[in-house]
């Protein structure tokens, strides 16, 4: 299994004239999904989930999160925005290392940015 974050500006994902700050503010969960998962991966599942912010009680994120599937490879991605960028965290699996898919769900579901 892998766990893995990446950080990227909004605008090397996609072209924009504003800064993100919510990760709705790329589109829909399947327009979002074009610009978030693998090429060539498959969406089995999405949801959107908005949470309260750990730091100001007052302020809620957005996270999209997708289970996908290539033909290697199958897991889990969680993305938010905040200040102009773009996180995502993948955790993935090989077709043979079925054992950890709840563990990776779990780890996707605890994913937070302050």
């Amino acid at each position: 299994a892998t766990l893995s974050v990446a950080v990227r500006t909004s605008s090397s994902i996609t072209t924009s004239f504003f800064q993100v700050t919510d990760i709705a503010q790329l589109g829909s969960l399947k327009e979002a999904a074009e610009l978030l998962c693998p090429p060539y991966s498959t969406v089995k599942g999405a949801a959107s989930v908005t949470l309260p912010s750990e730091i100001d009680p007052t302020a809620s994120r957005t996270y999209y999160q997708y289970k996908i599937e290539t033909a290697a490879l199958s897991g889990y991605i969680c993305a938010a925005a905040k200040s102009g960028k773009i996180y995502v965290m993948l955790a993935s699996q090989t077709a043979s290392d079925q054992d950890t898919a709840d563990l990776l769900k779990t780890c996707i579901q605890s994913f937070r940015i302050a």
